[in-house]
């Protein structure tokens, strides 16, 4: 039986500057503007676009627990889960770039931290991958919830962009991701854009 959804308090770990509510999500930009650098963000598709790993006999895109649409992401969901969902993406030099993505988790862990999703991204060439967010069975679940995250520093840059689940051998885990988007921004044209006069009729 699945633990009663609790509430739960934010674990340390986890970016709490990354994480906005829905309502502070920014107003809609000049589609000139900006180009979406990911495919498939709602998995609608199933897995196209993302390299899939697992070492679990199931599937990592399914109708379990979508945020939109009818199919979304779930990571760990078993004990001793390593599960990942890559993407390699190129981002145009001098844009703005920001990653934006929904998650939820539930948990069975009666005691914290165990299980963890690791959202990464690797430069090319390089053998280190940063860590941009980390969510853990102590975080708060049953909820969907929208990371923001800069990634302004890897501009011109071409990236793999990685979400990893990692469960212990106890009392597992799910991690659920839906409407991943990486949008990047031609800077000048938005600050001519917000500099144009407001104009009444």
């Amino acid at each position: 039986m699945r633990a009663t959804l609790a509430v739960l308090a934010l674990a340390a770990g986890i970016m709490m500057s990354s994480f906005l509510p829905a309502a502070a999500a920014p107003r809609s930009l000049d589609a000139n503007a900006c180009v979406e650098k990911i495919v498939n963000g709602g998995f609608e598709a199933g897995i196209t676009g993302w390299e899939p790993t697992t070492n679990g006999p199931f599937a990592l895109v399914g109708p379990a627990l979508p945020r939109t649409g009818n199919l979304g992401a779930i990571l760990g969901a078993r004990s001793n889960a390593d599960d990942r969902l890559e993407q390699t993406i190129s981002l145009p030099a001098g844009q703005t770039a920001t990653l934006r993505f929904w998650w939820q988790m539930l948990t069975e862990e009666p005691d914290h931290w165990w299980d963890e999703l690791e959202v990464t991204v690797k430069p090319a060439g390089s053998t280190e991958s940063i860590r941009l967010a980390r969510i853990t069975d102590g975080d708060l679940q049953g909820q969907w919830q929208q990371a923001v995250i800069s990634l302004n520093a890897y501009a011109g840059q071409t990236i793999e962009l990685s979400f990893r689940a990692d469960t212990d051998a106890n009392e597992p885990t799910e991690f659920y991701v839906d409407d991943v988007s990486v949008r990047a921004c031609d800077a000048a044209a938005l600050s001519k854009r917000l500099m144009l006069p407001f104009v009444t009729r």
